[in-house]
């Protein structure tokens, strides 16, 4: 788990908040923008923290210079190995802990934005029921499991919101990246979009902003009503 005197590479504010009786740090960054259009959880992987190299240290500085405030959460340090419902009861309620603190600031209008295995456990956290507040997820870079252990395109059936997943690896195109999740999509008519990029690991530390790009644009039709930006924002205790 990350410490209170990690180094964040990103401007941002420090938040100690509580989960289940658990703290973790969450870091706040509001848009950078005359008005708000929605807040982004981002949720890093199991193991990692807000402040590692790559896409965690990108996206909360692009996103809200395109008028979404961040709010990137601290994971479980480790990941159940191989029960996603004890996964999904580990991360939930840091999940429902950023979903309250965005709504404190008056944002009713937010996406969640996880890397790895950490989008495998949010899906399987929520199971189809969904906070009215929650308008679209995005899977970064979700891993590569046995069909027989991979339990995304029976939540993907039940996915009342847009969903994308968006792949690293420059070889995934000729790989079926999880084609059960597109045709379990399609048969249930869930508005999912699969994007590959030719990132060199899985973090996109080299093409940051074409990632960057690529939410923005899914993000688009995810706008909400556009709210003044608070001035600050200041760290609370749930």
């Amino acid at each position: 788990m990350a410490q209170a005197d990690t180094p964040w590479p990103f401007a941002g504010t420090v938040l100690h908040l509580t989960a289940a009786g658990t703290p973790f740090f969450a870091v706040s960054t509001p848009a950078n923008t005359p008005t708000t259009l929605g807040g982004a959880i981002l949720i890093a992987d199991f193991g990692d923290h807000p402040g590692q190299p790559g896409v965690e240290r990108h996206l909360p500085a692009f996103l809200p210079a395109h008028g979404w405030a961040v709010l990137a959460c601290d994971p479980p340090a480790d990941l159940p190995s191989g029960d996603w419902t004890q996964a999904a009861a580990h991360l939930k309620p840091r999940v429902e802990a950023c979903l309250q603190w965005l709504q404190g600031q008056g944002l009713h209008n937010i996406v969640v934005i996880a890397q790895g295995h950490s989008g495998v456990a949010l899906l399987s956290a929520y199971a189809g029921h969904w906070p009215d507040v929650v308008r679209g997820v995005a899977l970064l870079a979700p891993p590569h499991l046995a069909r027989q252990d991979d339990p995304l395109p029976g939540e993907i059936a039940q996915l009342p919101l847009p969903i994308t997943l968006i792949y690293a690896h420059a070889d995934l195109p000729g790989s079926d990246a999880c084609q059960d999740c597109v045709d379990s999509a399609r048969q249930h008519h869930i508005a999912l979009r699969r994007s590959f990029l030719a990132a060199r690991d899985l973090q996109f530390s080299d093409l940051g902003d074409e990632l960057a790009w690529l939410l923005i644009d899914w993000m688009k039709p995810l706008e909400g009503e556009q709210i003044p930006r608070p001035e600050t924002a200041t760290a609370v205790t749930h």
